[in-house]
Order: C-alpha cells, then sequence, then structure tokens
C-alpha cells in the first residue's frame, strides 16, 4: 500500500533568483561579484506611505498642491477638523482627492543570498546564482513574495498571541513561522499588523479564504485543520529565524537562501521528492482522522484499506482509514 508524502527539505544547488529595485534606480553590482546577504546591489529612491485626504480638504494659508510639510505640521482642514502631516511629505491631487505622500527615502538593494552575480539589467534588477533549501507547502495562496524570516520558537499555539504582540512594532513586510495552528484571532492580527506573510502546520479553511482575500501569504506545511508540522521542517526553520527569504506561491515552494558550503544533517537525510510512500512497520506519520487529526505517530500494521497506527505515550493503536493519513519520511 502506499500513501501520500509530506516532502522533506531539500537542498537545491545552481539556483537562479532576482533580485530588483521596486523603482528604477542605480544597479552597482557588477557581473561577476560574489555576494553575501548584505551586499548591496544598488539603490533607488521610494516613497513607503500614502494616505488620501479627500476632496473636502481646506489647504492651509500659504500651502497649496505641491507644498512640502513636516511631520506634525498642519496640512488644512476637514469639515473644520485639523489634519496634520503623519510624516515629511508632499500634498499632491490625485483627479478631485488630495493625497498626502511620505518623502521619498533611499532604498538600498541587498542580495539576500550567497552567491555570484550572472546578470545585470542596469538601473533594474540583478540575477543571482546561488543554493537554498526548499521546503514544499501542501497548499498555500498564490503571491510570490520576498522578506525577512521570524520563527517563533514554540511550535504549540499556547503562546502565539503573545510572541506576535511581543514583535508587533517590527513585524511589518516580514514572514512569519506561526507555529503548528493558525488561528482566526491571530490572523486578523497579523493582517492589522501588515505581516507580509504566515507559515503554519495547519489552519481552518475560512482563515485560509480570509489570508487569500486580504493580500497575505499563508502556507500550510501540512493541511487544513490542527497538524503538528514535522520536526525536520521545523529543525530548518529554527536554524535561519530572521534570514532573507523568497516565496512561489505558484510553485508552493519556500526557497531559503543557504551558504556555498551549507551543511545539515536534516537536509542530506532526505533526498526523494516523489509524492507516494510504501506503507511498512515503523513509518513516521501523521493521522488526518478524528479523535488523533493532526498527530504523529508510527505504523503498527496494516489490514486491507486500513493502517494502524500508534502513538506516543498510548499503549493502544488506532485505525486509520486511507487517505486520511500523510508520510512524514
Amino acid at each position: 500500500m502506499y500513501i501520500p508524502a509530506v516532502l522533506k527539505p531539500k537542498q537545491e544547488n545552481d539556483v537562479l533568483i532576482e533580485r530588483a529595485l521596486p523603482t528604477s534606480g542605480n544597479v552597482t553590482a557588477k557581473v561577476g561579484d560574489r555576494i553575501e546577504p548584505f551586499t548591496r546591489l544598488g539603490m533607488s529612491k521610494v516613497s513607503y506611505e500614502k494616505i488620501i485626504l479627500g476632496e473636502k480638504l481646506k489647504v492651509a494659508r500659504h500651502k497649496h498642491e505641491g507644498s512640502y510639510f513636516y511631520q506634525g505640521e498642519k496640512i488644512g482642514s476637514i469639515n473644520y477638523s485639523k489634519v496634520t502631516a503623519p510624516y515629511n511629505g508632499y500634498l499632491y491631487k490625485e483627479g478631485e482627492d488630495f493625497v498626502f505622500v511620505q518623502e521619498e527615502r533611499d532604498y538600498w538593494l541587498l542580495s539576500g543570498a550567497w552567491g555570484e552575480v550572472v546578470g545585470v539589467v542596469q538601473g533594474v534588477s540583478v540575477l543571482i546564482r546561488t543554493q537554498n533549501i526548499d521546503l514544499t507547502f501542501v497548499a498555500c495562496t498564490n503571491h510570490n513574495i520576498q522578506g525577512e524570516l521570524v520563527v517563533f520558537p514554540n511550535p504549540s499555539e499556547m503562546l502565539v498571541m503573545e510572541y506576535l504582540e511581543n514583535f508587533a512594532k517590527n513585524v511589518n513586510g516580514k514572514i512569519i513561522f506561526i507555529g503548528d495552528y493558525l488561528s482566526e484571532a491571530v490572523l486578523r492580527r497579523a493582517v492589522e499588523l501588515k505581516v507580509a506573510g504566515l507559515l503554519v502546520g495547519g489552519t481552518d479553511r475560512s482563515s485560509f479564504t480570509f489570508a487569500k482575500d486580504n493580500g497575505v501569504f499563508l502556507g500550510l506545511f501540512v493541511g487544513f485543520g490542527h497538524c503538528q508540522i514535522p520536526n525536520e521542517t521545523f529543525e530548518v526553520l529554527k536554524n535561519v529565524s530572521n534570514r532573507f527569504v523568497f516565496i512561489q506561491g505558484g510553485n508552493k515552494l519556500l526557497r531559503i537562501p543557504v551558504p556555498e558550503k551549507f551543511d545539515s544533517a536534516v537536509v542530506k537525510g532526505s533526498t526523494s521528492r516523489t509524492l507516494l510512500r510504501n506503507v511498512k512497520k515503523g513509518l513516521s506519520v501523521l493521522v488526518l482522522q478524528k479523535p488523533n487529526f493532526g498527530v504523529k505517530g508510527k505504523v503498527d500494521r496494516v489490514s486491507g484499506n486500513s493502517i494502524f497506527v500508534k502513538f506516543p505515550e498510548k499503549d493502544e493503536t488506532f485505525e486509520v482509514k486511507v487517505p486520511n493519513i500523510l508520510s512524514l519520511e
């Protein structure tokens, strides 16, 4: 009998990644350059924030469209309510509406990876040859994003909200590994904090839809429901917290750049990328059937279309019907 498998981490070499400036600028890297994650590749000017003030704004005296305002300075008033600048910036009009745009800042593009520059589009982007660890999602929203990965230290869901609030001042645009399960409350708070992506063992379908509708990447390593994340996956993630990573939603991949001579026992032991495993006694599995939904165990025996699984700290075996089971090897 064969069952589907949760794919293990795998190292890929000679991978090409493109790093692009957010706006047209100046690329300083050259073909042949050896680079590391914090190597600067180029620079452009970027405005990060914009607020729409509407058409009813009455602009302050001696100010007009195109005027510069310092943070805290009065822009004008709307229905006699004072409007002040939340940051340094300029007042413009888009159609009938007034908009306030943050002053442009220097944006330095960092490589985010170890490797070699193999191509340059001047003023636009850099192509890098590198190597990375690939982690595969069972399901994910169809976004392509990149950013700093933050890994919560405890996969259980008991302290997830506390961890999120502790990081609250510094999670804008980041990718966070939450743990085994993502609750709707944590998801909604993450959206409020402008998190770019969330990685979890599992969640429910309504939360998955909410993430998709709100433009937040959500990647599931195991599936829907309360699911324990495979040990191999967590071992990789906990050792790369704060590293720049790349997510390809269409390919269901999390790509983690690693040094050229990277050595990991977890990755070395993972050679097969086939989707099916032959069921045998002692095989590590994840059960997707109540009352043990999302719990890891080991195969005790096979009988017909049923697989009998033994769980840690339990003496009895439990019958699991195919396809409610995944191989973790």
